[in-house]
């Protein structure tokens, strides 16, 4: 009896020709993609990350660089960029360049070097909070990594990435 009465809610509820089961497999498939449709949503996802990476890079080494000029009591810019890396990698990257050092930074050295020197950027990215939240969510590579993602992950990241692009475009 319990079975039959949640069945006639299920049917008013939904609709007399659908069932529960019916809605969740068009839900289901209204978010899924083709093989192809997310190759090429992911190619261009990593595409974004790794232009955007690119420039964050290039915006922290700048703005080091000009802040450490500018302001004779500071660290040199290089040992500013060092100390916000762990130890080891502190010592592979030494001998490098500010420049090369730049390349070489890791998508966390750079966003934990923001974070180290937030003042510097707060004007360019403005809430802490939400940085470090997009920061998370472009860290995550859905491209790169073996993990089950849908259409709202995948606009989830896409909305992290055109954050990043806006306040980067306003430089």
């Amino acid at each position: 009896m319990l079975t039959a009465g949640l069945a006639l809610i299920e049917q008013e509820t939904i609709g007399a020709d659908l069932t529960l089961e019916d809605v969740k497999n068009e839900t289901i498939n209204s978010l899924a993609l083709g093989l192809g449709d997310w190759a090429e949503e992911l190619q261009l996802i990593g595409k974004r990350r790794n232009l955007l990476e690119k420039r964050l890079r290039e915006l922290v080494i700048n703005f080091i660089k000009f802040t450490a000029l500018s302001d004779p009591n500071s660290k040199p810019a290089k040992e500013r960029i060092l100390n916000g890396v762990n130890d080891k990698r502190r010592v592979d990257l030494s001998h490098l360049s500010i420049h090369e050092l730049g390349e070489g930074l890791y998508w966390l050295e750079v966003v934990n070097l923001i974070k180290r020197e937030w003042e510097i950027f707060q004007k360019v990215f403005g809430d802490k909070t939400q940085f470090k939240d997009n920061a998370d969510i472009v860290n995550d590579c859905p491209d790169a990594h073996a993990k089950t993602i849908d259409l709202a992950d995948v606009a989830l990241y896409r909305r992290a990435l055109t954050r990043f692009e806006e306040k980067l475009a306003r430089l």
